[in-house]
């Protein structure tokens, strides 16, 4: 059976997610998040670098949640949430499997972080708030035109999207889906999927 190690309200909500969409019998070993770090602690005792999600696979192990994403997909996704290669939809959905993570979440995450850090009035978090900016505009015009980011049918790259959407919708931050109503449309639609909720009840139990 597959095991996935996973640290509460982490990048490992999409994998989770994506297991109950296909459907793939799968084990959660859950982490809580600390202030003494005890549970990345632990996290490294299973794989070097201590990161969640965390993929088990008989002899498989696997760290990075879109390549965990990829490969149960290819494995056990048997071409669901998958656009055919051949249609107008795969660019697309090639574009924002990465795009969400390679380049929304790595500006918001920076935000994020230089906020906390007491510099969100400097010269650099200007820089990245713009850059988050245009990222967010970028996908508003998307779902502007498509009801889902690779298309007009739900994909694998929502789930790597949903991650920044909720992000947003979650934390107080210098952006709001409230200045991205197109964004902000879409997870509202989403959040209502039945396994968008049970793995959320899962990933982040009370």
């Amino acid at each position: 059976m597959l095991t996935l190690h996973h640290l509460e309200r982490s990048r490992g909500e999409r994998v989770i997610w994506l297991l109950e969409e296909l459907e793939v019998p799968y084990e959660i070993v859950l982490y809580r998040r600390d202030p003494q770090g005890s549970s990345l602690q632990k996290l490294r005792e299973i794989h070097p670098v201590g990161k969640s999600p965390t993929l088990c696979d008989g002899d498989v192990m696997l760290v990075e949640s879109g390549a965990i994403l990829e490969y149960l997909l290819q494995r056990y996704g048997k071409g669901r949430l998958v656009p055919p290669v051949d249609s107008a939809d795969f660019p697309r959905y090639l574009q924002w499997m990465h795009f969400t993570e390679g380049s929304l979440m790595a500006h918001i995450s920076l935000d994020f972080a230089i906020a906390h850090a007491g510099a969100a009035e400097s010269p650099i978090a200007a820089m990245f708030r713009g850059s988050t900016k245009r990222c967010l505009a970028f996908m508003n015009s998307e779902l502007e035109k498509h009801s889902y980011l690779a298309g007009d049918e739900f994909t694998a790259a929502d789930i790597m999207a949903m991650f920044a959407a909720d992000t947003l919708a979650n934390h107080v931050m210098a952006h709001s889906l409230a200045d991205y109503p197109a964004i902000q449309r879409y997870r509202e639609r989403i959040i209502t999927r039945p396994t968008y909720m049970r793995a959320m009840a899962k990933a982040n139990p009370a």
